[in-house]
């Protein structure tokens, strides 16, 4: 029996014998981020009693996804035994296309990163490249000694609202950015589906970024946050109380509708465009580092006009929702993203000036850059 079949017998995607609960996903999910962790620390984290911890357990060991991995020496007592998650017990992919190429990720039990592969796809059709796409991911996962029919799930982010109308499959018709409508001549999900053979798990890039940090975790260990997406486009997520809120259309969090384009927006398609107009005509993620240096005036120009922009959405961001953190990510390459956030906090202080709001907590993603939505896809087949 494969690993793909026991899950789906274990009920992780489809209903069945084993009938494994929210709780037994709770308690994976909280030992993916907490590993290596007691039983007791099990119980305190996620609000269960320990009998019901013990229980949970003792089932996710049985079918080889937890184990125990030592013991844990306290002051008093006998030392507690901790626990984590089987790395080899399967694997995800996570796939996130964006104007200029095609991220394909490989993600083991963990969470923790394979490998990845990049696909230029400007000139394959949506059959062509999702053929590419496992043939990609069958190449990383015999590196870790695995086969295809180790994976457990597959996810993709794309950038994609959602519409008010259904197709005859009772699923929300997608609104693609045009750009990617435009390069795209059939269902792209349907066909990630067809050729890995299992259901490709869909969500927008802003929201699969924002899974990732939820699932693996944040440099300021929020559960309750919003996430603000740089990359092709401008989005956002919100995270209440370890949860993807997605609102009654899967919509929520969209804030690039407060900067709609044409108008100047902190995005790498915004950015493109600018440097443009300086006779950069070339840029591209992977070439960034080598044009910045030349290209350092409007650059920086570009930064602080951005810059502002952030901090604006942060204020209105919130205004509206209080939150505990901000976590800014996306695909925007990371050195970038750092220079955006190069006196940040300063900058939004002085907007929230003597207003009565309390200025949010506000962090870099940890899981940012050209494969932020990518990992998130990844993650979202774990969560």
């Amino acid at each position: 029996m494969t690993l793909w079949q026991m899950f789906c017998m274990t009920s992780i995607f489809f209903s069945a014998p084993y009938n494994f609960s929210p709780s037994h996903l709770q308690v994976m999910n909280t030992i993916r981020r907490m590993a290596p962790i007691s039983r007791a620390s099990l119980a305190q984290h996620t609000g269960l009693s320990s009998a019901s911890v013990t229980n949970l357990t003792r089932d996710l060991i049985a079918h080889g996804l937890v184990q125990e991995l030592g013991k844990l020496r306290g002051k008093k007592g006998q030392p507690a035994i901790t626990l984590g998650l089987v790395a080899q017990a399967g694997y995800s992919v996570g796939i996130s296309p964006t104007f200029e190429e095609t991220v394909v990720v490989v993600t083991d039990f963990n969470g923790k990163l394979i490998g990845e592969e990049r696909i230029a796809t400007d000139e394959l059709t949506a059959v062509e490249e999702t053929k590419e796409i496992r043939q990609r991911a069958e190449v990383l996962l015999a590196r870790e000694g695995a086969r295809e029919a180790d994976i457990l799930a597959v996810g993709v982010a794309l950038p994609t609202t959602f519409s008010k109308q259904h197709d005859p499959a009772g699923q929300p018709v997608l609104q693609l950015s045009e750009n990617f409508a435009a390069r795209k001549d059939e269902d792209y999900v349907a066909q990630l589906s067809k050729v890995f053979d299992r259901p490709a798990k869909l969500e927008n890039d802003a929201n699969a970024a924002a899974s990732c940090e939820q699932l693996l975790g944040n440099s300021g260990n929020l559960t309750s946050f919003i996430y603000l997406f740089l990359g092709d486009g401008l989005g956002g997520s919100l995270i209440l109380n370890g949860t993807l809120w997605q609102g009654a259309h899967r919509n929520a969090g969209e804030i690039g509708a407060m900067m709609p384009p044409p108008a100047p927006r902190p995005t790498w398609a915004d950015l493109k465009m600018y440097l443009k107009e300086y006779g950069f005509e070339e840029l591209t993620r992977t070439n960034f580092s080598e044009i910045a240096p030349l290209a350092e005036g409007p650059l920086k120009t570009w930064i602080s006009r951005a810059r502002t922009q952030l901090v604006e959405l942060i204020y209105l961001s919130s205004s509206v929702l209080d939150p505990k953190g901000i976590v800014v990510g996306g695909t925007l390459p990371p050195e970038l993203l750092e220079r955006l956030a190069e006196g940040l906090p300063q900058a939004v202080a002085a907007r929230f000036g003597q207003s009565r709001l309390q200025i949010p907590d506000i962090t870099l993603s940890q899981h940012a850059g050209a494969a932020a939505s990518a990992f998130g896809a990844a993650a979202l087949g774990l969560n």
